[in-house]
């Protein structure tokens, strides 16, 4: 009997996710000092308070899984971590269809794009990350692939607990929609856009007046922030840096050179890999000699949209190495399916 290799990818793929979801969970669990294992422990040892969904944030997210009592950690990070799978098991059987003629080098690329460990393990733990690349992935889906009641209240569910549990997602996901939607819902969108940013500038950020003096005296206490937390190996001067430099300091560091730990030389193994594929589309690029992806409203390009609006924001504020592995998490995915969608189609008209 003939077995379909998609299906062994896909078992593979179920594996290592939650293999690297039980190291995430068994890492929390020994040191204590993760957010994930913080939000459990107030979960635990704190009453239940109807003030806290009045809050945004971590204080929210805490509240919103003490409904859920009597379920421990392990229970919890297996619940957040089946839910950041679903994205990953949906591109890959999307993604297969679409690279079906592909040629080899690009299918092995977009295999290899789902199989990057730190994705599996930053996303597989009980945490704001693993909710909001679902939630991110459900809305693009809902709005591109399905129309149903059903879809529709989870979108809206989602929307409105992904927005409250981190209120820039629901900004970048507004704002990556006004690119997509009919014109007679950009300004009710570009409107929402601007009350959600000034709400998210001033109860989140608490920037009271905005003004290039506020901007760098936020930018002047991350970076405090950053000495105070951070091996100084691992640290992105915010105010000795442009934003440009930091585009790619998010993306691509720390390298073999910035390791210092066995979980850094891993992160550095895999932002290699990133470096490689990244030149090996701009090859293509420039074999194919052009430096523009076709404009497509469709279910790719949306997350294509969104992945690179969050790289860019990141490199806004990222003050380490560490967290730059942990956030790219969020769109890594995303972004790198929107390429291989993109020259899987360049491919075809090439031939």
């Amino acid at each position: 009997m003939k077995i379909n290799i998609k299906y062994i990818y896909l078992i593979c793929l179920i594996v290592e996710h939650y293999l690297f979801s039980f190291f995430s969970y068994k890492d929390s669990f020994i040191y204590q000092n993760t957010d994930y294992y913080n939000y459990y422990n107030q979960i635990v040892t704190e009453n239940f308070s109807l003030q806290e969904f009045l809050s945004l944030g971590a204080t929210f997210f805490v509240a919103f899984n003490k409904i859920f009592s009597g379920v421990n950690f392990l229970q919890y990070s297996f619940i957040y971590s089946t839910l950041s799978l679903i994205p990953f098991v949906s591109l890959l059987l999307l993604g297969w269809n679409s690279f079906e003629k592909a040629s080899f080098t690009l299918k092995f690329l977009f295999i290899l794009s789902l199989f990057l460990p730190s994705t599996h393990y930053w996303l597989g733990s009980f945490s704001k990350d693993a909710f909001c690349f679902f939630s991110v992935f459900l809305i693009f889906y809902y709005y591109y692939k399905q129309k149903t009641k059903l879809f529709t209240f989870l979108i809206v569910l989602s929307f409105s607990l992904m927005t409250i549990i981190r209120p820039y997602v629901g900004i970048l996901v507004l704002f990556t929609m006004l690119f997509f939607v009919k014109k007679k819902y950009i300004l009710p969108l570009f409107l929402s856009l601007l009350f959600f940013g000034v709400i998210f500038l001033y109860f989140f950020l608490e920037i009271k007046y905005f003004s290039i003096e506020s901007i760098l005296e936020k930018y002047s206490h991350l970076n405090n922030y950053s000495y105070s937390n951070s091996t100084k190996e691992s640290i992105i001067n915010l105010m000795h840096t442009t934003v440009f430099s930091r585009f790619f300091y998010v993306m691509f560091r720390p390298l073999f050179f910035d390791a210092t730990t066995f979980y850094k030389y891993i992160i550095s193994i895999e932002n290699f890999v990133l470096i490689v594929i990244f030149l090996m589309l701009s090859y293509k690029l420039v074999r194919y000699k052009t430096v523009i992806l076709k404009y497509e409203n469709s279910f790719y390009y949306a997350l294509g949209v969104y992945a690179f609006s969050t790289w860019l924001f990141y490199s806004l504020y990222v003050y380490n190495y560490g967290l730059a592995s942990r956030m790219k998490a969020n769109y890594i995915v995303f972004l790198l399916y929107f390429f291989f969608v993109s020259f899987s189609k360049l491919e075809k008209i090439k031939k």
